[in-house]
């Protein structure tokens, strides 16, 4: 749980907004094809490509599901969207 929490708290501090604005409808349907073009993503074999989708697929459920929850903010698709939470782990 603490884990999850982490990934949506960098989440939520790159796209942060007040809850009465509201996020482009677009911003978490984003395909993995846009995600890829807009952060200038690239992965060096097809394997690491496939895991990095699922790894997206995954937080984009995530962030849907924190953006119903009525919390104060709401969150996005950001540039880390296709990182794991053990990314972010300090070493």
């Amino acid at each position: 749980m603490k884990a999850i929490l982490v990934v949506a708290a960098l989440v939520a501090v790159a796209l942060a907004r007040p809850h009465n604005q509201h996020i482009q409808a677009n911003t978490t349907q984003m395909s993995w094809g846009e995600f890829k073009a807009q952060f200038g993503k690239t992965y060096e074999t097809t394997v690491e490509e496939v895991k990095r989708a699922a790894i997206y697929a995954e937080n984009v459920k995530l962030i849907e599901s924190m953006n119903t929850q009525g919390l104060t903010y709401t969150v996005g698709v950001n540039q880390f969207a296709d990182l794991t939470k053990f990314v972010f782990v300090p070493r």
